[in-house]
């Protein structure tokens, strides 16, 4: 699951898209193939059929519309944890922010990466580069998510503005999360995709290099 881009995630299975993750839309569906059934069957003179037709198709629209809004994929658990990560960065929730990573994380761009981070000194470092760059506006987008067993990753797209550095400035993320042994999803690995459209240099690795051994 790694040496990705946005482009390679894949759809999600088609009943646990359409019937879990999309209730409503298929719900509408239901209901909509219902009325037409029982429109052409009336128009027939089965008056009885169309009834039952559309009773059937009004039982399973609202059926699937519970079913999906009561069952959350494990999808849908990841591209949750990754908003409300975000926001915890954004509020400089520290306390909160802890429970999403896991006890060391890895961090990498362009081709180079640092391992076994500490989740405490990530976080200190969050704080710092927050400080600096005085975010004054800033706005992202779970892009999807993929589940595979205990691992899964989620892509989101960010757009920031910086009262030192102007902007906006887009950029794109992965994050690669794991399943730990409370059954909670964790990140792992922070990985850099894009900044303005392209893929980031290792040109900011030797700040983060000193960061961390000094």
């Amino acid at each position: 699951m790694s040496n990705t881009t946005l482009a390679d995630l894949p759809a999600p299975p088609f009943l646990e898209r359409w019937f879990l993750e999309q209730p409503l839309v298929t719900g509408i569906i239901l209901l909509a193939v219902g009325v037409i059934l029982a429109r052409v069957l009336y128009m027939r003179e089965q008056g009885r059929a169309a009834a039952v037709s559309c009773a059937i198709c009004a039982v399973l629209a609202v059926g699937t519309y519970i079913t999906g809004t009561l069952v959350e994929t494990q999808r849908e658990t990841l591209e949750r944890r990754t908003r409300e990560f975000i926001e915890t960065i954004k509020t400089s929730d520290e306390a909160r922010a802890r429970d999403y990573l896991a006890q060391s994380v890895s961090v990498s761009s362009g081709g180079t990466s640092f391992d076994r981070l500490d989740r405490d000194w990530m976080l200190s470092m969050v704080d710092v580069v927050m400080a600096q760059v005085e975010v004054t506006s800033s706005s992202f987008h779970v892009r999807g998510a993929e589940v595979q067993g205990d691992v899964g990753r989620t892509q989101y797209a960010a757009r920031v503005v910086s009262r030192r550095y102007g902007g906006p400035h887009p950029t794109t993320w992965e994050l690669q999360w794991q399943r730990e042994r409370d059954g909670v999803w964790r990140i792992v690995e922070f990985k850099w995709l894009t900044y303005m459209g392209e893929p980031p240099d290792a040109s900011w690795m030797p700040s983060l290099r000193t960061g961390i051994f000094n």
